[in-house]
C-alpha cells in the first residue's frame, strides 16, 4: 500500500462498512508508523523535485484526503469517534506540521467544493 492509495473516494467507499474502514485506518496507521520508525532510525529521506521530504509529502497527502472526507462528513460519527480520532492523534504525533497543513488543506478543498455546488 502506498500513501497515495488513500483517496477521498476510497475513504467514502470504506466508510460504508466498519470492517473496510478499520482496514483503511490500519493502512494509514501503518504508513504513519513506518514513517516515524524510519525517521527515528535516522534513515535519510528522499527529497522531491520541489525540495520537500517525501515522507512529509506522504503525510500531507493522507491528511489532506482525510481532512476532505471529514469536512464532507463522509465518515459516520460512530466510526469517526472510534477510529478516526486516534488516527488524527497519530498523525500529529508523527509530524504535527505536515499533518496539520494537509488536514487544513483538505478541509479548505472540501469547503470550496461545497461552495461551488
Amino acid at each position: 500500500m502506498s500513501a497515495y492509495d488513500i483517496t477521498v473516494g476510497r475513504i467514502r467507499t470504506c466508510a460504508q462498512s466498519a470492517v473496510a474502514f478499520v482496514v483503511l485506518v490500519s493502512e494509514m496507521e501503518t504508513a504513519l508508523l513506518t514513517i516515524r520508525a524510519l525517521t527515528r532510525c535516522g534513515v535519510p529521506d528522499d527529497i522531491d523535485d520541489d525540495g520537500f521530504p517525501s515522507r512529509a509529502v506522504q503525510i500531507v497527502w493522507m491528511a489532506e484526503q482525510f481532512g476532505q472526507a471529514c469536512e464532507l462528513k463522509l465518515i459516520p460519527d460512530c466510526l469517526f469517534q472510534r477510529y478516526a480520532l486516534d488516527l488524527i492523534r497519530l498523525g500529529h504525533e508523527v509530524d504535527e506540521g505536515s499533518w496539520t497543513y494537509g488536514f487544513k488543506s483538505g478541509v479548505n478543498i472540501a469547503q470550496e467544493s461545497l461552495w461551488e455546488e
